[in-house]
């Protein structure tokens, strides 16, 4: 299932390279990293909460940074909503407790 999601993720990153202006692949490539960040630390098993969290926290930052740029290349002048709450009570740790 990880596999097949790599996949997609990677197809839908190709057009966003070839369609998107500067700013918007650079936000895209920096979200990527962080996103493979998280994916690393995911199979370290000696990593702490807060490590977690604070990659979470940089992964969110680089999506929000990807959609502020993303927008203006589909068209959309308006401003962004408020980003997505990252209160403790969404962290992982908290829901599988």
């Amino acid at each position: 299932m990880l596999v097949a999601a790599e996949d997609a993720r990677a197809d839908l990153l190709e057009a966003i390279l070839l369609l998107a202006g500067g700013p918007t692949v650079e936000a895209a490539r920096a979200w990527q990293q962080k996103v493979w960040d998280l994916r690393v630390l995911h199979t370290d098993e000696l990593v702490s909460a807060a490590t977690v969290g604070l990659a979470l926290e940089a992964a969110s930052a680089a999506r929000d940074r990807f959609y502020a740029c993303a927008r203006p290349d589909l068209g959309i002048l308006a401003a962004l909503p408020t980003p997505q709450s990252r209160h403790p009570q969404n962290t992982p740790e908290v829901l599988t407790s």
